[in-house]
């Protein structure tokens, strides 16, 4: 839900709203849906405590407007102390992800038949492989793969003086909005500034005395005739291709490519919109 959230406002503002039917719960899902929006920009330090209440506010007003005051839930009430948290903490308590966390013991005890001293076998397995990544010579990439296939000719030539057996190909890079692989549109910093494009393919490279991490992105063009700060709209090209520091990629971003592959929509979460 929090991935569709922004393909779902955009859905009702263009193609619901329009309509001119139910407006009043239309508008109502929209507010709340921005929350959401805020509520997501929270972690990133961007998001200020006013204009967080403010969107609260704005959507329970909606909300009594459309269903009536009977209607509220205690949940109504507790969205209300949202933004004072956020004032008085610098960060909400109730953004903190704990459910997730159940699939790390669930990826390393899903196969395990012995139930005796279950709870230590499981602490074990993921002990000592978390010590094994700690060891590899990356950061921040939880998928390797050994370079194969048509990818290395174009690799081979961009890095001169490296053999085929020099590169690990690497998915799974954490990224503002979450993990980031070969294919996604990302944001990042080149020659100083920022860029989006698509990531073609993140290397690391084995030189004689240290590991280099590169990323390999197809860098685009903000389509001349697109306003939508939300949705803005972009050229797709391959022709301006840039090797960047592995450590520049920011942000993966939600993205709708044409039917020609010649122009991508892409959502702005709020902390990359401009100001």
């Amino acid at each position: 839900m929090l991935t569709l959230a922004p393909v779902l406002k955009r859905y009702l503002q263009n193609v619901v709203h329009p309509r001119g039917q139910f407006q009043e719960h239309v508008e109502s899902m929209i507010a709340v849906l921005e929350v959401l929006e805020w509520l997501q920009s929270v972690k990133t330090g961007t998001v200020h405590w006013k204009d967080l209440d403010k969107a609260i506010v704005k959507h329970l007003e909606l909300f009594k407007s459309c269903y009536g005051a009977s209607e509220f839930k205690p949940k109504h009430h507790y969205s209300l102390h949202l933004g004072p948290m956020l004032k008085h903490h610098g960060f909400l308590l109730m953004t903190f992800v704990h459910e997730r966390k159940h699939r790390l013991v669930v990826r390393y005890t899903r196969d395990r038949r012995n139930l005796k001293a279950w709870s230590a076998g499981a602490i074990e397995e993921i002990t000592c492989h978390q010590l094994w990544e700690l060891s590899e010579p990356f950061f921040g990439a939880c998928q390797l793969a050994k370079l194969r296939g048509i990818v290395t000719i174009p690799l081979l030539e961009m890095f001169p003086g490296t053999a085929a057996d020099d590169f690990t190909l690497l998915n799974g890079l954490n990224g503002n909005g979450g993990s980031i692989n070969a294919g996604d549109v990302i944001s990042c910093l080149h020659d100083g500034r920022p860029h989006l494009g698509q990531l073609l393919v993140a290397v690391g490279v084995q030189r004689a005395d240290n590991y280099e991490l590169h990323a390999i992105v197809a860098l685009w063009q903000a389509h001349p005739e697109s306003a939508d700060v939300s949705w803005p709209m972009y050229n797709v090209s391959a022709d301006n291709v840039a090797i960047v520091p592995l450590a520049q990629l920011d942000t993966v971003f939600l993205y709708r490519m044409s039917a020609d592959m010649s122009t991508c929509r892409v959502y702005m979460p709020l902390e990359v919109r401009p100001k």
